[in-house]
């Protein structure tokens, strides 16, 4: 038999979650408010990072991105093939081959410019 937590949530409320620690849930049990305030640091960096990924994605990209993920929902709720998805997939797949390539060369370029400088 499970039991119920015997803590109260901020609403004054009886917490509804299952003990996991004596009688209390993750949420309330003292000995894990260590690993609760880790788990919320850390929650809220993927944010940040999530937010600042975005910011340094080239436009064309983030559009990708943006098209991939209609094309995922579409899918999911049988709005498109399968079969066509894969195609816009293959495409997706070709336009960050292309950034990928042109980022390379760019930093390549950016190398050899230095070394010519200190060679000099």
């Amino acid at each position: 038999m499970t039991r119920t937590c015997t803590g109260i949530t901020r609403s004054g409320q009886k917490c509804p979650n299952t003990a996991i620690r004596g009688d209390f849930c993750f949420a309330h049990a003292p000995d894990l408010a260590a690993a609760r305030k880790q788990g919320n640091r850390a929650g809220g960096h993927g944010k940040r990072t999530e937010r600042r990924m975005l910011k340094r994605m080239p436009q064309d990209l983030q559009d990708t991105l943006s098209t991939l993920y209609r094309v995922l929902a579409a899918v999911e709720c049988g709005e498109m093939e399968p079969a066509r998805a894969s195609a816009i997939a293959a495409v997706s797949r070709a336009i960050v081959g292309v950034y990928d390539a042109g980022l390379v060369e760019s930093k390549l370029t950016e190398l050899e410019a230095k070394i010519r400088e200190r060679a000099a």
